[in-house]
């Protein structure tokens, strides 16, 4: 797994001096089909974790920890397996093609990221974590297609 997004942003302009808003209310994280183990199920790990689908608007990669965060799972697209331009969830056997959602862009992320320790945001909570983080390349390439596709869209 991949962090990216806003998420990704925070970790990698901490020391920044620029004014970022702090928080985001969800997690985008890229999964490498290539390397993703078939057990446990992608479904059946997050169901263990505490986590469950979003029901509202049923995307396919949206899930809900306990405390109602969300998390998107997504696959890049030219790794997401067979579908059509309109198909949304990837297509990664044995784990449910529901489980995760195929995004467009973040080919890069599987190529420019790099392990960073996480810490909690709480000074007394000592857990660190090494995590996956998306480079500032795999970043802007990201956000330049998200902008694209905003530009591209159908207003009415």
């Amino acid at each position: 797994m991949i962090v990216i997004g806003a998420q990704a942003v925070y970790l990698r302009t901490t020391r920044s001096p620029v004014a970022l808003a702090e928080t985001t209310k969800d997690s985008d994280l890229v999964l490498d089909p290539r390397v993703l183990e078939d057990d446990p199920l992608l479904e059946e790990a997050m169901g263990r974790a505490g986590f469950y689908r979003d029901p509202i608007g049923g995307q396919p990669g949206a899930w809900l920890n306990p405390a109602g965060i969300p998390v998107d799972l997504l696959v890049p697209e030219a790794l997401a397996g067979a579908g059509t331009r309109n198909t949304r969830g990837a297509r990664i056997p044995p784990h449910d093609r529901r489980a995760t959602r195929r995004a467009r862009g973040l080919e890069a992320a599987v190529i420019d990221n790099t392990v960073m320790d996480v810490t909690a945001l709480d000074p007394a909570d000592a857990r660190v974590y090494d995590v996956r983080v998306a480079g500032p390349a795999a970043l802007l390439v990201a956000k330049v297609h998200k902008i694209a596709e905003r530009v591209s869209a159908p207003t009415g």
